[in-house]
């Protein structure tokens, strides 16, 4: 219903995004940026595909040279809209993408929420080096590996949506390694070429 339609647009009321940002030079000295200063940024670049990098993030923010990172800004914002009641009564799903780019208070801020989270609320950390995350987080949250994408896959996927030959595709989804993203990028560099 309307649910499913507002969740393929990413604009579900009780979905909510977190992830680093930066500071750009139009904003206030005082100024602390959070998600919600790029939310149209963030919504422009994950309807345009699912598979993409800090890079790519950075340049749509428009800032190719800075750290990016989660603040303790963003995670007060957080409480404040995971403690608000769900609005379709069901549960609040909170996606933090790249979670090892919170600074300390943030990540400390964050370890209150998981130990105590709001009723039903739901966490995903999509994490690229879970290392780097506080080992108290790592202890609260149960870590599902993604593997990589195997290469009959990537090369079926070139094909039927590509448009690639069978030669081709099995050539960039050997040189891609499981990423569907790398074979995007092989791609647009082969198509240069």
């Amino acid at each position: 219903g309307r649910g499913d339609a507002m969740l393929e647009k990413l604009e579900h009321p009780d979905l909510h995004f977190t992830y680093p940002t930066i500071k750009l030079p139009s904003m206030g000295a005082d100024h602390k940026p959070v998600s919600d200063d790029f939310a149209a940024q963030w919504h422009e670049m994950v309807m345009g595909g699912y598979y993409f990098t800090m890079t790519d993030w950075l340049e749509q923010m428009g800032g190719e040279n800075q750290q990016a990172i989660i603040t303790a800004g963003e995670s007060d914002a957080l409480l404040r809209k995971l403690s608000l009641k769900s609005s379709q009564g069901g549960y609040k799903v909170s996606i933090i993408w790249l979670p090892e780019r919170m600074n300390i208070d943030c990540a400390n801020k964050i370890l209150k929420l998981l130990e105590e989270p709001p009723s039903q609320t739901i966490f995903i950390m999509v994490c690229e080096e879970p290392e780097k995350l506080l080992e108290t987080i790592r202890s609260r949250v149960q870590r599902i590996d993604v593997k990589r994408i195997d290469t009959d896959s990537i090369c079926q996927a070139l094909k039927e949506k590509r448009g690639l030959s069978d030669d081709m595709a099995q050539r960039i989804g050997r040189m891609a390694n499981g990423s569907w993203r790398q074979a995007i990028e092989l791609l647009t560099t082969d198509t240069e070429n």
